[in-house]
């Protein structure tokens, strides 16, 4: 089946379709249509015989002789043709005149358009691992208010201190024993019990030891109990059967305990000296002979010439017969160790550690 071939160029387009040649012809022979009487034609040197007259020549017109096959026709043969609409896109130009509006682009000249990929929303954006969010510090809508120091309480957590003691919003915790945080003054300050009270009952008596706590506070943030060193029981003084004997107290400890100090350290025995009744120590220096024990003379306030005895006061230990001077007594020893005393009420000389008693 013989073919023919139609180029359009019209819009700035370029396009070729092939149609058989039944379409430009009819179907019963297959043969072109017996040309219209007319002048004589020379006949084409280029052209068979048989070959059909393209459809844009004129039938009368005369073909150029010798012209090539992509050169352009003269500008009294080119066909008229609608000027291309300028810097137009493909899209934007209309259609070619043998196309109807609405008709597709053929297969081949359908532009590859793909319809875009789905399009997902941005993930959920983060922040790094090592920054945390501020915390919602804004009360709930329906709390109370903090209250301020001194203010009624019975938690911690309505304070703006967050402390509740004593009933009252405190500036501390006031746990410590004998401490208060709701003195009249005061209120909202913790602050230590004075001595002799106790408003919380942090000290219980001590019933039947004379030198165990007494149910009060000391002052000082612990329970009041005699001091180390109180006299507890017998008091001491000169032996009523030997004169120039001198027993000694009981006294309290630190372990709250009351110790004979005449069991412990012993008596004080005063030599020549006579035991001082009104002073409970020995009698010097002496002022006179009656001061001395018998057979023994006063001279250069010395009963019998003799250095004077433990608990006499003294500047060095040059004057005492123990060759020690300690808290500015005549002192049995140099006693200095911790917690150690020569100067003990009643028992002035002996050198007593008021831990224990001994």
């Amino acid at each position: 089946m013989r073919r023919a071939l139609i180029i359009v160029g019209a819009l700035g387009l370029g396009a070729c379709w092939e149609f058989p040649e039944s379409r430009l012809y009819p179907a019963d022979d297959l043969a072109p249509p017996p040309a219209e009487a007319g002048p004589d034609l020379p006949p084409q040197p280029d052209m068979e015989p048989d070959q059909p007259q393209p459809l844009d020549m004129e039938p009368d017109q005369p073909q150029p002789p010798d012209m090539e096959p992509d050169q352009p026709l003269p500008p009294d043969m080119a066909p008229d043709l609608p000027d291309p609409v300028p810097d137009m896109a493909p899209d934007q130009q209309p259609p070619p005149p043998d196309m109807a509006p609405d008709q597709p682009l053929p297969p081949d000249m359908s532009p590859d358009i793909k319809p875009p990929p789905d399009l997902k929303p941005p993930p959920d954006i983060k922040p790094p691992p090592d920054v945390k969010p501020p915390p919602d510090t804004a009360p709930p809508l329906d709390a109370a208010p903090k209250l301020k120091l001194g203010k009624p309480c019975t938690s911690a957590t309505q304070c703006q201190s967050g402390f509740c003691a004593d009933k009252v919003c405190c500036d501390t915790a006031c746990a410590s024993k004998c401490s208060f945080c709701s003195f009249s003054g005061k209120r909202g300050t913790c602050t230590l019990v004075p001595a002799g009270q106790d408003p919380v009952n942090d000290c219980k008596p001590e019933k039947g030891n004379k030198c165990g706590f007494d149910g009060f506070c000391d002052g000082k943030g612990a329970c009041r109990a005699p001091a180390a060193g109180s006299i507890c029981n017998k008091t001491g003084g000169c032996n009523a059967s030997k004169p120039t004997q001198l027993d000694l107290p009981w006294i309290c400890t630190k372990q709250r305990k009351c110790v004979n100090l005449n069991t412990t350290v012993g008596s004080i025995n005063c030599g020549t000296y006579l035991c001082n009744k009104t002073t409970k120590k020995c009698w010097a220096p002496c002022s006179g002979s009656v001061q001395c024990k018998s057979g023994s003379n006063c001279g250069g306030n010395k009963c019998g010439g003799k250095k004077w005895p433990l608990g006499t006061a003294c500047t060095s230990g040059a004057t005492c017969a123990s060759g020690k001077c300690v808290d500015k007594v005549c002192c049995d020893s140099a006693c200095t160790g911790s917690g150690q005393t020569c100067a003990q009420s009643g028992a002035l000389g002996r050198c007593i550690d008021l831990t224990t008693g001994k």
